[in-house]
């Protein structure tokens, strides 16, 4: 059951990462706009103040999807590594249809 939990530990950790990584661009994007619409003296245009405000929006799930990638990659990686599966290690080979025919397939589980 642990090896379970470690690959949904995984999963949710790739799909924080994802998050993350959009978050990412988003406030990019939101960063550009504010330079392009902000002088040095801090003086912002209304696009300015409204791409400011996306960052500061953006910034708190961008840390806490970060988080949970970490983790989830991290606790997952160890749950799967610490509990080895039950399966003994085994090698298939067969015939499978393809969409132009017939052809070999090759298994293996580790």
């Amino acid at each position: 059951m642990a090896r379970v939990g470690g690959l949904f530990a995984i999963a949710t950790g790739v799909s924080a990462g994802f998050v993350a990584a959009v978050t990412s661009v988003i406030m990019l994007h939101d960063k550009s706009v504010r330079d392009a619409n902000c002088d040095a003296s801090k003086a912002c245009s209304p696009d300015g103040l409204n791409a400011n405000a996306g960052i500061a929006k953006a910034s708190g799930w961008n840390v806490g999807t970060w988080a949970l990638a970490a983790v989830g990659l991290g606790l997952g990686a160890f749950l799967v590594l610490s509990n080895q599966s039950d399966r003994q290690p085994e090698t298939q080979i067969g015939v499978a249809p393809i969409g132009s025919g017939g052809g070999l397939s090759l298994r293996s589980g580790f």
